[in-house]
C-alpha cells in the first residue's frame, strides 16, 4: 500500500495491480461491463486482450466498499469520474450477488453435511441397539 498526502489528509492507495491476482469471474464481468460501455461484443479483439486486473485480493475483494474498488481504476482520486464510479458500483453489486451466492452454496452443503452426520448417527444408535438386545438375549440362553 503506498500512503499519499493530499490537501493535509493521509490516503492509503492500493499497491500496483497484478494480473495474477484477480479472480476470472471477476476479470470476465469488468470486460463485459467495458464491451457494454463501448458497444461492442465481448469476443471483440480490443475487449479480449484488455490488461484488467488486481494485487491479492482474495476474500477481500468482495468485503469492499463501491469507494475501495474504484480506487483501483484510477491512479489519483482526482481522475475520478462518473464512468470509474458506475463501473465500482457496478462491480459491488456484482461481488455482493457472487457472495451472497458462494453463502448460500456452502449453507447448503453444510447443511446436507449435517444431515448425513445426523442419519450416520442414528445408524449407529440403532446398530448398538441392536447389539446390546442380541447380547441380553444371548445371556438369557445361558
Amino acid at each position: 500500500m503506498a500512503i499519499v498526502e493530499l490537501r493535509g489528509e493521509a490516503a492509503v492507495f492500493p499497491p500496483c495491480p497484478s494480473p495474477s491476482a484477480m479472480p476470472e469471474e471477476v476479470r470476465s464481468f469488468l470486460r463485459g461491463w467495458v464491451a457494454a460501455m463501448k458497444q461492442v461484443p465481448v469476443s471483440h479483439p480490443t475487449i479480449k486482450e484488455m490488461p484488467i486486473s488486481f494485487e491479492g485480493f482474495g476474500d477481500a475483494l468482495y468485503h469492499a466498499t463501491a469507494h475501495d474498488l474504484e480506487r483501483f481504476f484510477v491512479r489519483h482520486p482526482a481522475d475520478t469520474t462518473g464512468a470509474t464510479l458506475s463501473l465500482a458500483l457496478s462491480l459491488y453489486a456484482y461481488l455482493h450477488e457472487e457472495e451472497q451466492k458462494m453463502n448460500g452454496e456452502k449453507r447448503t452443503k453444510d447443511q446436507r453435511q449435517l444431515l448425513e452426520d445426523i442419519e450416520l448417527a442414528e445408524r449407529v444408535e440403532q446398530y448398538m441397539k441392536i447389539k446390546a438386545d442380541n447380547s441380553i438375549q444371548s445371556k438369557r440362553c445361558y
